[in-house]
């Protein structure tokens, strides 16, 4: 690949640095990294992390990508038919690698180990997203004082459970069926408040994998009932369940080459310490 050559002197450099990394980078790298489109995750296994290729998926928490969890929890898979309210720390979501910006466009769980997994169906099974109000060692016994003005339903309607489609019986599960978002989530960064309530399905045992965090990190509380809204088993449970999200990134700013959001000096020094043939 040619590229070519532009002089740059010191004094632009020391006046408009912005400026000049915007030019260089635009010119220089969207060549070379703009083959850029929106990616959707595949319903496929992660392995670890946030994936790149033909889409990208997050595990959060991001060490339980290929760990078993500690614990598991009864809602989501299961036929308790609670709400949960989870929230998930800004650090967990920096671990697995989404962005700000980043749209949510789904998720996926796992069955926690040695349990196999039956076909059911619901009427209703609710998926709700915000930006947390309280970080996840304070949420309020009250689910709506802990939602933020972003609160969104980005799923709901029936849900048909087909078990062939969750892995199970093994030290850890691949990831199963994936809830498609109807309406994706813009993260804006922050802690990341995820709800999910279902109607009653027949009685049946497929709790999901989950881990035990500290409460600064993530926590977990549940209301009796479908679209419960108080606290009602002791309090917050010191657990996340372990999600792996789909992604929708807009990389259509190719400019920006350390994904900082912005285009900026940091982003001129990338393009000149790479500088010269191309391998």
């Amino acid at each position: 690949m040619n590229h070519q050559t532009t002089t740059v002197s010191t004094s632009h450099l020391a006046l408009a640095p912005t400026f000049i990394a915007t030019i260089m980078a635009s010119a220089l790298v969207s060549s070379a990294f703009g083959q850029s489109a929106t990616k959707v995750a595949p319903p496929s296994d992660a392995i670890a992390g946030i994936v790149q290729g033909p889409g990208l998926t997050a595990v959060v928490p991001n060490s339980n990508a290929t760990v078993e969890g500690s614990t598991s929890e009864g809602t989501s898979l299961g036929y308790f038919s609670n709400t949960a309210q989870v929230v998930y720390s800004a650090e967990l979501m920096a671990e697995s690698g989404i962005q700000t910006g980043d749209r949510l466009v789904g998720l996926a769980f796992r069955l926690d180990t040695g349990y196999f997994p039956p076909t059911w169906e619901v009427a209703d099974y609710q998926i709700r997203v915000a930006t947390s109000a309280r970080p996840p060692e304070a949420l309020n016994p009250d689910f709506t004082v802990n939602r933020g003005a972003d609160y969104t339903v980005v799923r709901s309607g029936p849900l048909l459970h087909e078990g062939a489609e969750y892995p199970g019986n093994s030290t850890r599960n691949a990831f199963g069926q994936r809830f498609v978002f109807d309406v994706p989530f813009t993260y804006v960064g922050g802690d990341l408040l995820l709800e999910y309530t279902h109607t009653t399905m027949p009685p049946a045992s497929s709790p999901c994998d989950s881990q035990s965090v500290l409460p600064l990190f993530g926590n977990a509380q549940f209301a009796p009932g479908y679209d419960g809204e108080t606290e009602g088993f002791g309090g917050p449970q010191g657990t996340v369940p372990i999600v792996r999200f789909s992604i929708e990134r807009d990389d259509s700013c190719p400019a920006d080459v350390d994904g900082g959001g912005s285009v900026d000096f940091a982003d001129l020094l990338s393009v000149l310490s790479s500088w010269g043939a191309c391998p």
